[in-house]
């Protein structure tokens, strides 16, 4: 705060008081969605579609040593050194921040890019989302499909990964440098769509469902 009232040529105290009286984080989230917003009405904006009349968005974490003990805070030697640290995961559209979550170090991107999608309050309509290695969750390409955002993960090792794809025909009937490996049980799900429909309710309503 001292460097911004250098900079900005305001007073310091007028800063604290400013932060402690008015800086919340409902304030933050409410500001951020009516930058968004603006943004969102530029002819510029869709200019930055890397798809055809969609919107991509990328979620990533970026790691911050904290000088304060909190709940989230970690010790990680490879983030933080000998200290603690937090990350700030990101999801990030056409050069806006849409929405981002507070985890601790400890903590896998890949089980909080469902509640980050879900948590956009924002008038931008995101359409895909992607993510490196560590966004990379089995279930986000179910829970995301339920909502309408598709899943395109940017995926570093595809030989490796290609050794978990499934298919709903016989492996043998594909062809090609990328083929399935193994056929999906459709009976097993079957089985389980009550389950798994409780499931995804229960994501998206953010709460436990009973189905009779």
């Amino acid at each position: 705060m001292g460097y911004m009232s250098e900079i900005s040529d305001l007073n310091f105290n007028l800063l604290r008081s400013t932060r402690t009286d008015f800086i919340r984080f409902e304030t933050l989230a409410s500001t951020n969605d009516t930058c968004s917003n603006y943004l969102n009405k530029l002819a510029i904006f869709k200019a930055w579609d890397l798809l055809d009349n969609q919107t991509l968005a990328d979620a990533d974490g970026k790691k911050h040593r904290s000088t304060n003990t909190t709940l989230q805070s970690r010790f990680s030697i490879k983030y933080a050194g000998k200290g603690t640290g937090i990350s700030i995961l990101s999801l990030l559209s056409n050069h806006a921040v849409v929405n981002a979550k507070t985890i601790g170090l400890n903590e896998y991107e890949g089980h909080k890019l469902y509640d980050l999608i879900l948590g956009n309050k924002s008038d931008i309509e995101i359409n895909f989302v992607t993510g490196d290695n560590h966004s990379l969750n089995p279930i986000n390409f179910v829970g995301l499909d339920s909502i309408d955002v598709g899943y395109l993960p940017s995926i570093k090792n595809i030989k490796e990964a290609a050794e978990d794809i499934g298919s709903a025909r016989d492996p043998s009937c594909y062809g090609g440098v990328i083929t399935p490996k193994v056929k999906i049980n459709k009976n097993l799900i079957k089985a389980n769509k009550n389950w798994i429909i409780r499931v995804l309710l229960s994501l998206l309503l953010q709460e436990n469902t009973r189905i009779f």
